[in-house]
């Protein structure tokens, strides 16, 4: 069975990406970018994002593409349970 796709925003914070990248990419292949324009068109790709904090980013990836989980650096263990890793 394949993977499932997760898109990783983190452009300002790469401590956070570091933390994730090693669990996450256990259960997902993970695209991970650090240009907000980059990311919006894998999302507009059909890939899913996580961001948290631009508010106007927040409020136009959920308008568009129904995305509801963003997160910032330090809650790397709720996302993981959140995603049941």
């Amino acid at each position: 069975m394949a993977k499932p796709r997760l898109l990783l925003f983190a452009p300002t914070d790469p401590d956070m990406t570091a933390s994730l990248l090693p669990r996450l990419a256990e259960r997902f292949v993970v695209d991970q970018y650090e240009s907000a324009a980059d990311a919006v068109q894998a999302v507009a790709a059909g890939t899913r994002a996580t961001a948290r904090s631009n508010g106007q980013m927040r409020v136009s990836l959920r308008a568009k593409f129904g995305i509801c989980l963003f997160v910032d650096h330090d809650f790397e263990d709720e996302l993981l349970d959140i995603l049941a890793l």
